[in-house]
């Protein structure tokens, strides 16, 4: 089957595809159709999350963000992130990132500091486990007596657990005399093992005042698209930067692939232009509309949509999937519940789909709604449990010291901020809150999840 929007998308491949429109989330479903090692570039945190779920869910892939330089609660944390980043770009064939416009400038270590220093293990090799001990230690890897978070390792009997920046979940490492026997992911909670690793990598953890004498365009060498908000706010964010660094950005912006998002039209032919709408004209039409608004979508189905060959309607849970199918079914249409969508696969589909997608969009041949779309946009719960630091960070970005926060034994207290404590030879970070008359209660991180925002 062929289409002028995939056409138009196919024939761009090697150009510059401009995005016109307020797109929803339509370039999150572009960038992980097209299955090409990307670096997005983005304005600000909370856009960045929003892209990073949609192209998760919309690619099945890992999507890494590269946090900007702010004062934030855990910037050790950030620094983990950071240097997870930069690995996976510079090994990873399929790597999806987000980088922060604001960051184009500062210094970073340089690529061979990156793709020199890794260490690979394989089932079966043998080396002393000692040995592994050492090169942790040289690493910058901090010993604990469990292995929770990014930049942590440790060792008992047979076995070292570590965890690399760049991987995702922590590694455990068993040996059988000086052989490796096997290599899993665990689980940094239950500290349970579960996928089996046929190799690994183990990667430095590279300090912030480790200096750098590069920036982010010196480590974007080999095939990459890049989706940036517009030639204007690069340069922008280039002014004060040396001649070289300019000079690389201007040769990036000729020759690579691009999406445009700045909204303009492409100059010339070869400068394609794809139009994406958003729903937020439908929002404010149920919104005026509260008890038509499954008649009205009846008849866009029926009648003006009727000749699209995709549609999909996102739902955020089971639940909720089948609820709206009953519905539609009252009026007279058959929806499907769908595991995923199977675009391009096959010549037509519409259907209903459990998923996280909250921003729906319309093109020249697809349509996806989401139930945000439908009924409004709901207030996200906060989560009550952090698998570890990383994802407390997410629900804490803006927590500074004096803020409230709500302890589940303990009740409301004043954030002091984090502090490092020695316990039983380890040295840990706590969170500190202190109570009316001066008490304080130190909180391990391993006990996070009994903390929370005070809203």
């Amino acid at each position: 089957m062929s289409d002028p929007q995939h056409d138009k998308a196919d024939d761009a491949r090697d150009a510059c595809l401009y995005i016109t429109g307020r797109a929803g989330s339509f370039v999150s479903f572009l960038v992980a159709q097209r299955k090409r090692r990307t670096l997005v570039l983005y304005e600000d945190d909370d856009s960045a999350e929003l892209v990073r779920e949609e192209i998760a869910y919309y690619g099945n892939r890992d999507v890494v963000l590269f946090p900007p330089y702010q004062d934030r609660v855990f910037e050790e944390e950030d620094d983990l992130k950071r240097t997870g980043f930069l690995y996976r770009l510079a090994k990873d064939d399929n790597f999806v990132g987000l980088f922060p416009v604001s960051a184009l400038t500062h210094t970073l270590p340089p690529p061979d500091r990156i793709s020199e220093d890794i260490t690979t293990l394989k089932v079966g090799d043998a080396v002393f486990p000692e040995d592994i001990h050492d090169n942790l230690d040289r690493k910058g890897y901090e010993l604990a007596p469990l292995v929770r978070e990014a930049g942590q390792y440790a060792k008992r009997g047979s076995i070292i657990d570590f965890f690399p920046p760049a991987s995702d979940r922590p590694v455990r490492c068993e040996f059988i005399g000086d052989q490796i026997l096997s290599l899993r992911h665990f689980n940094p909670l239950s500290q349970r093992s579960d996928k089996e690793l046929a190799r690994c990598d183990i990667t430095s953890i590279i300090k912030k005042d480790g200096g750098g004498s590069s920036t982010i365009i010196d480590h974007l060498g080999g095939p990459l698209t890049l989706v940036h908000p517009g030639d204007s706010l690069i340069d922008h964010a280039l002014h004060g930067a040396d001649a070289a660094t300019k000079e690389n950005w201007a040769r990036l912006l000729a020759e690579a692939p691009q999406i445009d998002l700045s909204g303009v039209v492409g100059p010339s032919e070869t400068q394609k232009t794809l139009r994406a709408v958003s729903n937020d004209d439908l929002r404010q039409l149920f919104l005026l509309h509260k008890t038509r608004i499954f008649h009205i979508l009846r008849e866009k189905l029926q009648g003006e949509w009727s000749h699209y060959p995709y549609v999909y309607l996102f739902a955020n849970t089971a639940h909720q999937a089948k609820r709206l199918q009953e519905i539609f079914e009252s009026y007279g249409l058959v929806l499907p519940i769908l595991p995923r969508i199977s675009y391009r696969r096959r010549s037509r589909e519409w259907g209903i789909i459990e998923g996280p997608i909250r921003r729906g969009f319309r093109t020249d041949d697809i349509i996806v709604l989401t139930e945000d779309d439908i009924a409004g946009p709901k207030k996200r719960v906060v989560k009550r449990h952090w698998g570890s630091r990383d994802e407390f960070l997410a629900s804490f970005k803006d927590l500074t010291e004096g803020e409230l926060v709500v302890h589940v034994d303990h009740g409301i207290g004043v954030y002091r901020g984090i502090v490092p404590l020695t316990v039983n030879g380890f040295t840990k970070d706590f969170l500190l809150i202190e109570y009316l008359g001066g008490d304080k209660l130190y909180v391990p991180v391993d006990d996070l999840h009994l903390v929370q925002k005070f809203i």
